[in-house]
């Protein structure tokens, strides 16, 4: 009989476990994260990879705030979500966005949001949440979080560029965002020979460039001289070596020729072919600038003057060619006399 009342008390004990067990939210068991959803951030302005075994970022101040971006939007139902200190809230949480932090000007603040792990090291905790596009949080998928390590280091941690770029080859103006880490720059459109032809390829073959300076003792890695090529790359290493963010080129293309005449008679420039480049200018004289008093053409003595304004601080010349590419004159200068 004492058997008995035994196994029906461990069998009461064991199904008590079990409903204890079943009772346990299933986002408590938090999953790792799918690929592709973030990778890139920016923590106070330093480019890092939350792919990476242990993302990390130097800092000159533990107790200061922590300036968090996403370096892309978020696509679908997904939030990335800063996490509390446990030591302040075990549900607080601050949504980072590609604006910064949502609720907070100056970034994470450091007394809600950086857990200390001793005098030069500290941690913030970052989270993907798959909201399910509803308001309620219970039926959020919350994924293993992102630990970022704030190293408090003495050297100065900035990556940051002057805002003075020397142009180079194929440039026209150059505008740095220390803040997004991209340098827009308007770069001369560079055409087939002979053609208005105009693709990537043909533009990388102008290799436009810039020179940046890096300023805090920060280095650019291989030299301060870029590519200004759309989407070109390149990385600065802080002074304290251990932050390095990638900076991209961002390109828009401008046409060399503003202006351009023929005996006095401006030209008017299109894009016959409809694809975004012009192509043509269209100079129409006047007949009695063409014929004789008699209505007659010689073509010999179709002697016209040629003037022209192009973009840049340049000196350039112009080439004149027929339908079937060959050259009338592939030497122009401004108010030179060509003969069609």
């Amino acid at each position: 009989m004492k058997k008995s009342k035994f196994l029906k008390k461990s069998l009461a004990m064991l199904l008590a476990l079990m409903l204890v067990v079943a009772m346990i939210p299933l986002s408590a068991a938090a999953a790792e994260a799918p690929s592709g959803v973030v990778r890139y951030i920016t923590v106070n302005g330093v480019t890092v990879d939350l792919q990476s075994s242990n993302p990390s970022v130097q800092v000159r101040d533990l107790s200061a705030d922590v300036k968090v971006k996403l370096a892309a939007g978020l696509t679908g139902n997904y939030q990335l979500q800063a996490i509390a200190a446990p030591s302040v809230s075990t549900t607080e949480t601050a949504e980072i966005t590609v604006n910064g932090v949502t609720g907070y000007a100056n970034g994470l603040p450091a007394n809600r949001y950086v857990t200390k792990t001793d005098d030069k090291t500290a941690t913030i905790s970052l989270q993907l949440v798959d909201t399910k596009n509803t308001p309620a949080t219970s039926d959020d998928t919350k994924y293993d979080p992102y630990v970022i390590t704030l190293n408090q280091v003495d050297a100065r941690t900035t990556t940051n560029l002057s805002e003075d770029v020397v142009l180079g080859r194929g440039v026209y103006s150059a505008e740095v965002d220390n803040v997004n880490k991209v340098i827009n720059v308007v770069l001369a459109r560079n055409t087939a020979t002979h053609d208005s032809i105009w693709n990537d390829g043909y533009q990388k073959e102008l290799k436009a460039e810039i020179t940046v300076t890096p300023v805090d003792g920060a280095t650019v890695d291989g030299g301060n001289t870029v590519s200004a090529n759309d989407g070109a790359t390149f990385t600065v290493t802080s002074e304290s070596k251990g932050n390095h963010s990638t900076y991209k080129v961002v390109a828009t293309y401008k046409d060399a020729i503003k202006t351009f005449s023929v005996d006095g008679v401006d030209g008017v420039i299109s894009d016959e072919d409809k694809n975004d480049v012009p192509d043509t200018i269209t100079v129409t004289l006047p007949k009695d600038a063409i014929n004789d008093e008699w209505g007659y053409n010689d073509p010999a003595s179709n002697t016209f003057a040629v003037e022209y304004e192009v973009e840049g601080n340049v000196h350039c010349t112009v080439g004149i060619y027929d339908q079937y590419s060959s050259a009338v004159d592939e030497n122009i200068v401004s108010e030179d006399e060509v003969t069609f």
